[in-house]
């Protein structure tokens, strides 16, 4: 492979080998991911961005490949070479829900979005996913100087009770809490949405019951 600089946003696109991003995009005619105007317009709103027409998006992108698009940003891409590993690969599954960046000037704004629908957030699994991010970026997120990353939730309720005190500064806003965007989940469905329980013969919800209820998704 050339050892040639590409651009951050290039080599987020050459990481991204996600089978559902590239199944899903065929499938829909859409590819490139390219997002919705009316959605561009609310999410820049919340951030306080200007979200361009063309801004990449990607789904379930593993942290791992933002430090490696990180890195070949920096370096380029290695040819011919074995590097070390570094610190911040992991190895695991860890990623981002969804992903979107765009070029602003010299700089690239890369904003991480945690997305629940049925179930909730849980504070154990975003403070992992904080203190990813804070070794990736810094607790001021700038170890990387011309990438600026931005972090929001998405889901359908406002979560409550997130503990976010060692969370890094970028990913909160000004009232010390994470930026939250409203997801619409279930409203098109005719009778809305419904979920299989399992449970005892009683009805009472139980993992090693033997009976299952069915009962309307809490949207």
């Amino acid at each position: 492979m050339s050892n040639s600089k590409p651009t951050f946003i290039e080599a987020l696109m050459a990481f991204n080998r996600k089978e559902r991003f590239h199944v899903v995009g065929f499938a829909l005619g859409n590819p490139k991911f390219s997002i919705d105007e009316d959605f561009r317009r609310r999410l820049g709103d919340k951030l306080r961005l200007s979200i361009p027409d063309g801004a990449v998006a990607a789904m379930d992108y593993h942290l791992d490949w933002i430090y490696f698009a990180l890195y070949c940003a920096k370096h380029g891409y290695p040819r011919d070479k074995v590097e070390k590993k570094a610190a911040l690969v992991t190895g695991t599954q860890e990623d981002a829900d969804w992903l979107v960046a765009f070029p602003d000037g010299a700089d690239t704004h890369l904003i991480f979005i945690e997305a629940k629908a049925a179930t909730g957030f849980t504070n154990k699994q975003l403070q992992s996913k904080a203190d990813r991010l804070c070794a990736l970026f810094g607790p001021d997120g700038s170890d990387w100087s011309r990438v600026k990353p931005h972090f929001m939730l998405l889901s359908p309720k406002r979560p409550k009770r997130l503990k976010c005190e060692r969370w890094p500064a970028w990913m909160k806003g000004n009232d010390g809490q994470p930026t939250w965007f409203k997801l619409p989940f279930g409203k098109d469905v005719p009778g809305g949405l419904r979920q299989a329980v399992r449970c005892d013969d009683a009805g009472a919800p139980s993992h090693t019951g033997r009976y299952w209820q069915l009962k309307k998704q809490k949207v």
